[in-house]
């Protein structure tokens, strides 16, 4: 399934580890995942996250509320729990209902709400302000998504090959011109 991720959502799981790490888990859960998110300066779901009162200090306080911090460091591959697995399912069909082939980490975080019952959706609903899945997926309408913002970057760079050979056909034919007007001499 991770194919699927674009670079973003692969940060936010890569990161969800040495959070998972950090707070001396043996295991990846949503908690982890919605921190991660929280970290991802620049996104979409991370500003809305903290437009809501979200961000990863006050998610890791309440997850460590919750969940309390492990007693020792965890080496080698740290494993998924069933709802952060359940999460990127979610994810994926959030994406495919977008029709999307991508999962971006704005699905990752409609994912998370929409798994109801894992630390990540308490986390923010309790931080949150009661924010939940459908406020954030309205929210989420009114901005491009990373694949939207990728489509326009690719239509840009086409509009600007299309305009460079529109050029060097011209001058080609001002070329031609040239050498045909001076073979006549």
């Amino acid at each position: 399934m991770f194919e699927r991720f674009d670079k973003g959502a692969r940060e936010v799981v890569t990161n969800a580890q040495e959070v998972s790490r950090a707070l001396k888990h043996n295991y990846i859960g949503t908690e982890h995942v919605l921190i991660a998110l929280c970290g991802q300066k620049g996104s979409v779901a991370c500003g809305v996250l903290e437009d809501s009162g979200v961000n990863e200090e006050s998610a890791e306080a309440l997850t460590l509320r919750i969940v309390g911090k492990g007693y020792e460091a965890v080496e080698g591959v740290t494993p998924f729990t069933p709802r952060a697995k359940k999460t990127f399912e979610l994810a994926l069909r959030e994406a495919l209902s977008d029709g999307s082939n991508l999962i971006t980490p704005e699905y990752l975080l409609l994912g998370l709400l929409r798994e109801k019952e894992g630390v990540a959706a308490r986390v923010v609903l309790d931080l949150g302000n009661g924010l939940g899945y459908e406020e954030i997926k309205q929210t989420f309408e009114k901005f491009p998504t990373s694949e939207d913002l990728i489509k326009a970057q690719i239509q840009r760079q086409v509009a600007i090959r299309d305009q460079a050979n529109a050029e060097l056909r011209r001058l080609r034919g001002l070329l031609k011109k040239a050498k045909r007007d001076q073979s006549k001499k």
